[in-house]
């Protein structure tokens, strides 16, 4: 039969055993880059001259017309670890980003919580905004039942590794305190407990090991007339509460720290502490619902080494924030309910819920994965660390023809409305950090009424005719011809669409983040001076009736975040 040869020079992409009987052999480098394949990220994809400092096959720069043709730029172009876009940190660790999982009722998936943080001095503030830990998976951790997920921890999803030979100890100090702050009131009780830790670090995985040694757990409950004040040694444990793996599931971010919060003890516990009478305490410490305040303490064994922990680039040694524990129901959405959905991007498959796509003239996809958490009543994602929008590609895309490219963000989907719905879908791009304009920044936003309608396949979006808007505000009346707002234009298509995954299980929604540019008669002009090198927040919505829009069955208003451009 045929054979392939990518690069025409007579040897084979692949030689099978009659290939090889003629006295052929299969082509190591099939691009002609240079790059053998088994280390070149684009095998197929020639870097055609582009410098690739770490010959792993991905270019230092990738242009617009490097992405044409299906490139992406190495965030690590000398291949150390750390990447190339980063700033200096304070910290042997440094989390790009924050957030809590849990597996509702033992659910397969997890669902990931926002957790606002913030920095102030030395401590890092954790905020749940109004979320809370499942109650009944609590339970079924500490009492050692079987369960289909992991207990709820706080996920640090870091943006590099330490250096080869990196080593370090400390102490880490964990307490949960009845009540909405550290002060145990009366009625209201203390755990706590520290243990000691080494880690070390070969240049890619971290390893944390706790020598054996003798755990010191404080218990004290405050009644209306007395007090109960007790301090337990459980001799000769290993507690496993802080661990550090590469996450496969998050493709993009080189090392994750799990601090698993209410598994305060491993299994293998379970029998000293019933002979230290401890077990029912702990056993019963969730029996019902309420609010608890988490401190977490990482103190350095070597006064004089660098922090423990960081958060894009401020290093802490606490970590403080009011959590809150009850029943947490699986609400049955019956709308378009994003999820994590295998292969949604052209990625390996993964389980992010969101990825950004830029779609090039050649059908060719550049993929970047966004880490999304529920933030409130908003699906909140992060770029991935160094990850950024090209200036020069965003204004040719806002300038093309019709048929040209979109920039589009795709969501996982585990269902579908099964019936017919009105809705509107608005874009809002707002200059800076977050979603306020100040007076010297710019911001666009873009509303088209649609329609959907549920077929065997997924589903069908129409734009309403004549019904699409399109607002500029800055700091000089727009600074544009005509007026600041245009309204009843008409798509050519509709800036939504779904389409069957590559799971078997699932769908996926497709976002234009740009659907109202120059494509669209009548908006001439009005992005002219838009994009700049600086920060976007992003804000989509997608709004009808009341529940329309759900995140692991958890009902949203908004999916937002920010996006670097450069």
């Amino acid at each position: 039969g045929s054979l392939t040869d990518t690069d025409g020079d007579g040897r084979p992409n692949d030689c099978d055993s009659t290939c090889a009987g003629v006295g052929m052999a299969a082509d190591s480098d099939d691009d002609n880059d240079g790059v053998l394949d088994s280390a070149d990220a684009f095998a197929l994809i020639s870097l055609d001259g582009l410098t690739d400092t770490d010959g792993d096959g991905r270019p230092d720069v990738c242009d617009a017309a490097c992405q044409a043709i299906g490139m992406a730029v190495d965030f690590d172009a000398n291949n150390d670890g750390r990447l190339d876009t980063l700033g200096p940190i304070e910290s042997s660790f440094n989390a790009h980003a924050i957030a809590l999982s849990d597996h509702v009722d033992g659910a397969a998936k997890p669902t990931f919580y926002g957790l606002s943080p913030q920095i102030s001095g030395t401590v890092l503030g954790l905020d749940l905004l109004g979320s809370a830990i499942d109650l009944s998976h609590v339970q079924a951790t500490i009492n050692g039942e079987s369960r289909e997920g992991e207990s709820a921890r706080v996920l640090f999803l870091l943006d590099r590794v330490p250096a080869a030979g990196t080593t370090g100890s400390l102490t880490f100090t964990i307490s949960l305190t009845d009540g909405v702050d550290s002060v145990v009131d009366a009625g209201e009780r203390l755990f706590k407990t520290s243990f000691n830790t080494d880690w070390s670090s070969d240049g890619s995985l971290v390893t944390f090991f706790a020598p054996i040694q003798d755990q010191v757990v404080n218990y004290e409950q405050v009644g209306t007339v007395s007090a109960i004040r007790a301090r337990y040694t459980i001799p000769s444990v290993q507690p496993s509460l802080l661990t550090a793996r590469v996450p496969t599931e998050f493709p993009g971010y080189p090392l994750a720290l799990e601090i698993q919060l209410l598994e305060l003890f491993d299994d293998s516990l379970v029998s000293k502490l019933q002979g230290a009478g401890l077990y029912n305490l702990v056993a019963n410490y969730f029996d019902n619902g309420s609010d608890y305040y988490l401190s977490v303490e990482l103190n350095e064994a070597d006064a004089s080494a660098a922090a423990f922990l960081g958060y894009q680039g401020q290093s802490f040694a606490q970590i403080q924030g009011q959590i809150k524990v009850i029943d947490v129901a699986q609400s049955s959405s019956d709308g378009f309910n994003l999820s994590q959905i295998d292969g949604v991007g052209a990625a390996s498959a993964s389980s992010y819920v969101l990825n950004i796509q830029d779609k090039t003239l050649m059908s060719q996809t550049v993929s970047q994965d966004l880490f999304a958490a529920l933030c409130g009543t908003a699906l909140c994602f992060e770029s991935l660390p160094g990850g950024y929008l090209s200036k020069d590609g965003l204004v040719d895309q806002m300038g093309l023809s019709p048929g040209g490219v979109a920039l589009s963000m795709v969501a996982g989907l585990s269902r579908l409305p099964a019936a017919n719905e009105n809705l509107t879908y608005r874009v809002t791009w707002t200059e800076g950090e977050d979603g306020v304009r100040a007076e010297n920044e710019t911001r666009i936003i873009m509303t088209v009424p649609m329609t959907f309608e549920p077929n065997d396949s997924a589903g069908v979006f129409t734009a309403s005719t004549g019904a699409a808007s399109f607002q500029r505000t800055d700091g000089a009346n727009c600074a544009l011809a005509g007026s600041c707002e245009v309204s009843q234009l008409s798509l050519p298509s509709a800036p939504v669409s779904s389409a069957g995954s590559t799971s078997s299980d699932g769908f996926t929604l497709e976002f234009d983040l740009l659907p109202v540019t120059t494509r669209v008669i009548g908006t001439d002009g009005y992005f002219d001076g838009f994009f700049k090198t600086s920060p976007y927040h992003v804000r989509v919505e997608l709004t009808g009736r009341t529940g329309l829009v759900s995140y692991e069955q958890q009902t949203i208003t908004a999916i937002e975040g920010r996006f670097q451009v450069r």
